[in-house]
């Protein structure tokens, strides 16, 4: 049986999307995507939508886990690239797993 995939949109203001997708695996919070709406990208909202998350986290003792991967890097100019996102998810508090070497996945554990 496949693990159910959750998928949330939070709509900060008229006409801006953050839609984000997780599923539960091993007891963690996979988190798997992160969309804004590409006229609304770099006004925050993804990162206030991952601060929520990460609270729903904490309270319920969670870890989050996620493997940063840029996608649609053609939909315009300063798109993210993959180590670019790797630095932004550190920004907010998320590091490497380290369950062995070359291990690409990033977690953030509550306190």
């Amino acid at each position: 049986m496949r693990d159910p995939v959750y998928e949330v949109a939070y709509e900060p203001e008229p006409g801006c999307d953050v839609r984000i997708r997780v599923n539960e695996a091993y007891g963690v919070i996979w988190f798997d995507e992160i969309e804004t709406t590409p006229a609304c990208e770099g006004k925050g909202y993804a990162k206030k939508a991952i601060e929520m998350l990460k609270s729903i986290a904490a309270k319920h003792q969670v870890a989050i886990q996620l493997e940063p991967k840029a996608f649609n890097q053609n939909k315009g100019e300063g798109r993210m690239s993959s180590a670019s996102l790797h630095s932004w998810y550190a920004s907010l508090g998320f590091k490497p797993r380290g369950w062995f070497p070359g291990d690409k996945p990033l977690q953030w554990l509550p306190r």
